[in-house]
């Protein structure tokens, strides 16, 4: 069965959820014979306090529940974020890097492609739980580049620009899953 997986990461109010949803509404419409799986934003689903009143608990359970998430995906897929993209979170509120930080590690390097986004103040708005300020966006977005930094199937697009994005998705993306249709 062939397959192709595609994560979109970076701080919160990156544009990670408009991106991957673009993609699946792209794909699905110049590619109709492949179904499409998503993972969401994981965080919002966390039981436990999040943002500013996180604590370890709760970052743990983003990291297992995503893990689970992106362990039993096949196919073709589109992520909000990975399982890396969430150690970065967890790095900055609890100090080090999490336990199943090397299970992070080999998840990542599963995604044909990972595509990252940088924080942009412009489009993080504030939704009542994330912090939202400069300062903790570019902290986020410095951890997940010392994060990402080892793997070659990163592709880094520029602050929010929609139709470089798209442009982006036809010439990039689509041609990537088109040649792992046709192999």
């Amino acid at each position: 069965m062939a397959q192709f997986k595609i994560a979109v990461c970076g701080p919160h109010g990156s544009g990670k959820t408009t991106l991957a949803k673009t993609i699946c509404r792209l794909a699905k419409s110049e590619l109709p014979q492949v179904t499409w799986a998503t993972i969401g934003d994981v965080a919002r689903d966390c039981p436990f306090p999040i943002g500013e009143f996180t604590c370890e608990e709760a970052q743990r359970w983003i990291l297992d529940e995503r893990n689970r998430l992106e362990t039993s995906s096949q196919g073709f897929l589109v992520s909000d974020g990975c399982m890396l993209n969430d150690c970065a979170y967890y790095w900055h509120w609890a100090g080090r890097l999490p336990e199943n930080y090397n299970e992070a590690i080999k998840l990542a390097s599963m995604f044909d492609m990972v595509i990252r986004l940088p924080a942009d103040a412009r489009l993080c708005t504030s939704d009542g739980v994330r912090p939202t300020s400069i300062e903790f966006l570019n902290n986020i977005d410095a951890l997940m580049d010392r994060l990402f930094m080892p793997f070659t199937n990163i592709y880094r697009l520029p602050q929010h620009d929609l139709l470089s994005r798209e442009v982006f998705i036809h010439d990039e993306v689509m041609t990537l899953v088109r040649n792992r249709l046709h192999n």
